[in-house]
Order: structure tokens, then sequence, then C-alpha cells
């Protein structure tokens, strides 16, 4: 996705399934075969798998305050995964939290609180032949003060 290789995992078969689902369209190999980072979300423990099933993060950026979330939610908990791994591990570029969007070589930066329509103005930009960079993080290279892509499935949530 974008600059970045990622490795999700899960030996649960319906949240690979949900993987499989939303990033069909996504490459799935990394280039040099070796992933930035991988994120799984697994059972804590084998009984968790069936009685009262939910799910912990594994990472390689360690996310201590991450509590265990319901099995239905894997697909969001590899999302939210993939989230902190790069806001805690990514120090090639600036990581800013906003929608942006790209055309005639200019970006627009669009941030604000939760709920403001970050994601519903960039996924509208991005219907209107603007180039969706992404709605989650906008990522500045401090080296040339370029923006790197990394699009991901919008979630509109109104």
């Amino acid at each position: 996705m974008g600059p970045f290789a990622f490795e999700l995992r899960s030996p649960l078969s319906d949240v690979i399934a949900d993987v499989d689902r939303l990033y069909r369209d996504y490459p799935t190999d990394a280039a040099d075969g070796i992933a930035d980072y991988s994120v799984a979300v697994l059972p804590p423990s084998a009984l968790r798998r069936w009685i009262r099933p939910n799910l912990v993060l594994a990472c390689d950026v360690e996310v201590p305050f991450m509590a265990p979330v319901p099995r239905a939610h894997g697909l969001l908990a590899l999302e939210m995964g993939m989230n902190l791994q790069l806001a805690a591990g990514m120090h090639r570029y600036v990581l800013l939290h906003a929608g942006a969007v790209a055309r005639d070589g200019g970006v627009l930066l669009m941030t604000g609180d939760s709920g403001a329509g970050k994601s519903t103005l960039a996924a509208m930009l991005g219907h209107r032949g603007w180039r969706f960079l992404g709605d989650e993080f906008a990522l500045l290279d401090p080296d040339d003060g370029a923006f790197a892509p990394f699009p991901r499935p919008i979630s509109l949530k109104n």
C-alpha cells in the first residue's frame, strides 16, 4: 500500500477472506519479498477461539494499550493495527492525520476532527478525477516535499 508492504495474518479464514475482498485490487507481494510491517489478529488463547471469542493484535511495534476486540471485529482490528504500526514505527515520512488528494501537480490536505467530513470530501474529489492519496494519513517526504500515496478503502461513517 503506497510505499509500504504489509504482511496481514490471522488463523481465522473469515478474517482473511474479508482482507482479500477489501484489498483484492492491491499488490499482494513486496517488491523485494520483505514486508515493512507485520500485523496479525489472533485469539489470545485456544479457548478464546471458541468460548466468548475475541482477538488481540500481534504487531512488529508493540501496542500495549490495545484491549482484545470481539471476533466479529477482526478486519477492523487488522486495519487499526496497520494504522498503529505506521503511526508508531514509520520514520521516513512526516505523518499527518489528514485526507489528501492531488491534481495538476498540487496536493489538497483536508484536516479536521473525526466526523468532520474529510473522508467524504476525499472520496467525492477522487470520484471527480482527483488522485486519491489517502483519507487517514498524508505522507510528506521531508527530503523533497512530495506527498506519497497511502490509499486505503474509505470508511464513510454517515
